[in-house]
């Protein structure tokens, strides 16, 4: 649900809700079997709620612009462990609580299409169902996972211009985060399955660059990359205010430092009937290389090379976008890639799609 009181054509007021329940009932006659008990007889439940309450401002011109806000988040867990039971009676685990955050973001323009921007959250971000449920599969309930909490900065400069020497449109981005997270959730993995858990105190620091550009009627451009640095500040274990952490200043595993992505785009107009478009597009993705476990040994070879795959395809709608017809080849050049577990990923595969809207 939201509201909006608009004060003037520069002040305003936001009254933001956002509630989400969710059940969780298997029905595994092989689980029940192997673990003792019925499992669709103790549903999972989780039900999260955020309250936001913001105040809107801008001044000369709409040329500086404020957004200040209060937020309040609600949760109420009850998740069911997958633990064999002796007893026939699974354990299950309540977690419910509140906390409030803060944000203040604010956007200044010094001169037409140039913008500077500034962000500052104390958030909390809830576990989704798939965090707290699993997939069933091979992704197990996370009983004791709590919501992680973030204080936020983002720093950013953006340039975004129509008809700018020559092109119909250019739009250049750089940004600066900086986050420091307790509690951060990370699927974890295990022999066999994974879980998501909280990993306790996380740093972030980073910065994106984006590209994109219309350089003709027909043909778009876009880049963007990514530098970023997720370390480990648990100075010592969790319950303990004497014992080292061994991963004390390391990098998270599973995340990797940089990634970029490049693509182009050329459109033709007119092809067989007067109305249609037909656009090919190419994309290339990289990804450096990281490991996928923490590096407490000079030894650790877990480590996931870098990766380069590619995606082509093309797009033809007609009768006013009502219609489109899509075909696109994914690991064009049939790459060995993975996941962020080291888990094989597809190779070269295909795929055709059909979009109708009927209405708008």
């Amino acid at each position: 649900m939201n509201l909006h009181y608009s004060i003037n054509n520069d002040h305003g007021i936001n009254f933001h809700w956002n509630y989400l329940f969710s059940e969780y009932t298997p029905n595994d006659p092989l689980s029940s079997d192997s673990l003792g008990y019925d499992v669709g007889t103790f549903p999972s439940e989780k039900t999260n709620s955020v309250t936001t309450l913001s105040y809107e401002s801008s001044f000369f011109n709409e040329k500086l612009s404020n957004d200040i806000g209060v937020k309040l988040y609600e949760w109420d867990y009850t998740i069911t462990s997958q633990e064999r039971s002796l007893t026939g009676t699974p354990q299950q685990t309540r977690s419910d609580g509140s906390e409030s955050g803060y944000y203040l973001s604010t956007r200044f323009s010094p001169v037409q299409d140039l913008y500077i921007k500034a962000s500052y959250e104390k958030a909390f971000r809830l576990p989704d169902s798939s965090e707290a449920f699993g997939n069933g599969v091979n992704i197990t309930t996370s009983p004791e996972i709590q919501p992680e909490k973030g204080e936020n900065l983002n720093l950013g400069i953006l340039f975004d211009r129509f008809n700018a020497w020559g092109m119909p449109w250019l739009k250049v981005e750089a940004n600066y985060f900086s986050r420091d997270i307790s509690n951060m959730i990370r699927l974890v993995s295990s022999n066999i399955t994974s879980q998501y858990v909280n990993l306790g105190q996380i740093s972030v620091e980073g910065y994106e660059l984006e590209f994109k550009a219309d350089l003709t009627d027909q043909w778009y451009v876009f880049f963007n990359y990514t530098h970023q640095e997720l370390l480990d500040e648990q100075r010592y274990l969790p319950g303990t205010n004497s014992t080292p952490n061994p991963t004390y200043g390391q990098d998270v595993p599973n995340v990797p430092r940089q990634l970029a992505n490049l693509g182009f785009e050329y459109k033709s107009f007119g092809l067989f009937r007067d109305d249609a478009m037909l656009k090919l597009f190419w994309e290339t993705h990289w990804v450096d290389d990281y490991y996928y476990g923490w590096q407490l040994s000079r030894f650790q070879d877990r480590q996931i090379d870098a990766q380069v795959s590619h995606t082509a395809g093309f797009e033809y709608s007609f009768h006013n976008d009502e219609i489109i017809l899509g075909f696109e080849v994914r690991n064009l050049s049939d790459e060995d890639i993975t996941d962020v577990f080291n888990y094989p990923l597809m190779g070269r595969s295909y795929h055709a799609s059909f979009r109708y809207t009927w209405f708008e």
